[in-house]
């Protein structure tokens, strides 16, 4: 077994890490006393059978035994093989799912008990009981608890808490519990400490330093030298649209475009820094950036993170566009010659990857939908949900989050809009409505709000408007201040934010179906689902996604039809047969009935 350290009271003990080495070990290590009743210990070896089963399917072997004890049972293993088989593909129901996880991790958890491993508490002390009590939400007090309960495990009081504690929980959570996540629930706990830190007197003052990742390869346009900062915002000026007849050396861009090139200038410059180990502070012209040598180190360093999360890739289309946006700063400078700018491109066109359309990731998710049962529960989930919600006598705000999520479903399944624009549904200037006894019901979207300045309109189905009628009388209430006119509110009057309505909408998808399904690939699902009734109709997909260029919508669906071309020709392969069978039947037909006329 593995060994950990853990610090008491500035003492190193070393105890067993509390994992045998594999799955038969614990469930016949198990006994009534540690999981509790029979019941209960009957169930977590039933969770464990049908762990190895699910294996079996994967790999070849006829007894449970075997698989078991060929399976390796670290928790986190466990995870990455649970998160390998959704719910829907496994035969499971969300609910039974979810209760064969945790039944599987109270099985790991006691036999952790039976190795003598720290288990936490049943209740807390009292310095954390009384942190415990200043918290408002059921979800602050859960994400407290279980950090509270890993501090008294090591013997660390409040007053004690600080950034390394931190990094020692979220090593925890990742090797003995079954969190898929263990980075974000530590990001939880230090932003949850630092809320209450600046805002309650009872909590300890210190303040935990909180390393996210998100722009960590985007430093700030200040982090660098003044002159370059300065360059880059003058840059982004010069390039705005302003007048019509404005006369400027270089193409006007939209505000959006500009800052757009803005990030990644920004980013390009983090990667710069990184790849040679530069201070930021000593970038001071974008001269720097696009010097032969400072172009080489950052595909280099970029190329190398490519094949660390990818291996045997060395490129992607974003890693070819940035040398191209390079080249095009570099023909900005006076002193960069032409060679340099022809090097610069050449090499942006060499690094263009083999393969260029949905990516791989994107074909995994829509193949799950090939099921037609699990394509039946996505189409019907909107009325799925409603149905069920219809039973509760009082509908919460939990209830109109669900209900919001589901109504986001039906928008994107009927109108396959981009994430910023479905954020940004406004009831009255998106949304319009036409006739008295008939009602027409449209959704509009400017030019302007559109990310390649296309106009977009979708005529909304009867049923989809019943459900936003519903919707904006029962749940919208639930969900918005009186001022606030979106149809996805935010906490303001604004609307919500695009990344977080899409995030909530895809566990939602994920929680009621088992198959993570992102909005943006919504558009790709319906733009699937319409070729393969229509085999060939580009344009009419073209139009309904809002591209400027056929071209884009070729290359992305193209392949999707190889496979309903090879359908298609089966087909019409079946009905030359058929044809030439009836043809041969019909010859015979008529030399028997001539043959009957002469005799």
């Amino acid at each position: 077994m593995a060994q950990i350290e853990w610090s008491r009271n500035q003492k190193t003990t070393t105890i067993a890490a509390g994992y045998a080495s594999n799955l038969l070990a614990i469930r016949d290590g198990l006994s009534v006393p540690m999981a509790g009743s029979e019941r209960r210990l009957a169930d977590i070896r039933s969770a464990f059978n049908a762990v190895a089963r699910l294996h079996r399917t994967a790999k070849e072997g006829s007894d449970v035994e075997i698989v078991l004890g060929g399976f390796n049972c670290s928790p986190r293993s466990l995870l990455q093989f649970l998160d390998r088989h959704a719910a829907i593909r496994a035969g499971y129901l969300p609910g039974s799912w979810n209760n064969l996880r945790s039944r599987v991790l109270r099985g790991v958890r006691c036999f952790q008990e039976l190795q003598g491993a720290p288990l936490p508490p049943k209740t807390l002390s009292a310095p954390w009981a009384r942190l415990f009590a200043t918290l408002q939400s059921t979800r602050e007090r859960v994400t407290f608890n279980s950090f509270a309960r890993f501090c008294e495990r090591r013997d660390a009081l409040p007053e004690q808490v600080c950034t390394d504690l931190i990094a020692d929980y979220q090593r925890y959570i990742n090797d003995f519990r079954l969190r898929s996540r263990p980075r974000e629930a530590a990001l939880a706990v230090a932003s949850l400490w630092n809320r209450y830190a600046n805002h309650n007197p009872l909590w300890p003052k210190e303040s935990l330093e909180i390393a996210r990742w998100t722009n960590r390869y985007a430093l700030p346009l200040d982090d660098f030298g003044p002159t370059f900062a300065s360059e880059v915002r003058a840059r982004q000026a010069s390039r705005l649209k302003s007048e019509l007849f404005a006369e400027t050396p270089h193409r006007q861009i939209r505000p959006i475009t500009a800052v757009s090139q803005v990030h990644t200038i920004r980013r390009l410059a983090t990667l710069f820094v990184k790849a040679t180990s530069t201070n930021p502070k000593d970038l001071h012209s974008l001269n720097q950036l696009v010097h032969t040598e400072a172009v080489k180190a950052v595909v280099k360093f970029t190329q190398a993170r490519i094949s660390a999360r990818n291996p045997g890739m060395s490129t992607t289309l974003r890693l070819s566009k940035d040398v191209w946006f390079l080249a095009m700063i570099a023909s900005e400078q006076p002193d960069c010659d032409a060679k340099t700018i022809a090097l610069l491109k050449r090499g942006s066109r060499n690094l263009l990857p083999a393969k260029i359309g949905m990516t791989e990731k994107n074909q995994t998710t829509l193949e799950a939908f090939d099921d037609p049962k699990l394509l039946g529960r996505l189409l019907c989930l909107s009325s799925t949900i409603r149905d069920r919600m219809q039973k509760r006598n009082v509908l919460r705000r939990a209830d109109a989050v669900v209900l919001r999520n589901a109504l986001a479903v039906d928008v994107l399944l009927n109108c396959p809009i981009r994430m910023k624009n479905l954020a940004s549904i406004h009831l009255t200037r998106n949304l319009s409505e036409v006739g008295s006894k008939t009602r027409i019901v449209s959704l509009h979207f400017p030019a302007h709000e559109v990310k390649n300045s296309t106009e977009i309109e979708f005529v909304l189905p009867d049923t989809l408007v019943v459900t936003l009628d519903k919707y904006k009388s029962q749940v919208l209430p639930l969900l918005a201040v009186r001022e606030n006119e979106f149809l996805f509110p935010g906490h303001s009057r604004g609307h919500k934010r695009p990344c977080a309505l899409g995030t909530q909408i895809a566990k939602f998808v994920e929680r009621e179906l088992g198959v993570r399904i992102t909005p943006h690939q919504f558009r790709h699902l319906v733009a699937k689902l319409y070729l393969q009734q229509n085999p060939g109709q580009y344009e009419v997909v073209r139009r309904f996604l809002g591209h400027t260029n056929i071209q884009t919508t070729i290359k992305f669906y193209a392949e999707m039809q190889m496979t309903q071309a090879g359908r298609h020709w089966d087909q019409v392969l079946q009905g030359l047969r058929v044809e030439a069978i009836g043809s041969k039947k019909a010859l015979r037909a008529r030399r028997r009935l001539s043959s009957e006329a002469r005799a």
